[in-house]
C-alpha cells in the first residue's frame, strides 16, 4: 500500500516536471513596425525560395504539397492560413530536417508577417 502512494507521488513529481519544462518552451512574440512596400517580387520570394522552394520542398513536385516557386502558386495556400499556421504561429516550416535553412530568422519573420498584415500584395 505504501509503495502504491510513493509510486503515484513519483509520478506526480515527475509529470510536474515535465509540465514546468515545457512552459518555458514558449515562442519568442514577433513585434514589428511595418511599412507597405512589402511584396512578394520584392521581399518575400528571396525568403520563400531559400526556406521553402526548394528542390523537393514545395516546388510542384510530390515531395511537399504546393509549388511555391511563383507567387500564383502560393496563393492558394495563403487563403485557407495553411502558410500562416505553419510558418508564423506554428513555426515548424521549413522543418528541421530541411536540406538547408530549418528555421526562420528574426528577420524574415517580421518580412513575413508584415507582408501578411498588408494582404499578401504581390
Amino acid at each position: 500500500m505504501k509503495s502504491k502512494k510513493v509510486f503515484k507521488f513519483a509520478i506526480f513529481l515527475i509529470s510536474a516536471f515535465g509540465l514546468s519544462q515545457c512552459a518555458n518552451d514558449q515562442l519568442e512574440v514577433i513585434t514589428t513596425e511595418c511599412t507597405d512596400d512589402i511584396a512578394y517580387t520584392t521581399s518575400v520570394k528571396p525568403i520563400i525560395d531559400a526556406t521553402c522552394a526548394y528542390v523537393d520542398c514545395h516546388d510542384g513536385g510530390p515531395a511537399a504539397p504546393g509549388d511555391y516557386t511563383t507567387y500564383r502558386g502560393l496563393v492558394n495556400f495563403l487563403t485557407d492560413d495553411l502558410f500562416v499556421d505553419r510558418t508564423i504561429v506554428v513555426r515548424d516550416m521549413p522543418p528541421n530536417y530541411a536540406n538547408g535553412q530549418t528555421s526562420l530568422s528574426s528577420e524574415q519573420l517580421n518580412i513575413l508577417n508584415c507582408w501578411i498584415d498588408n494582404g499578401y500584395k504581390n
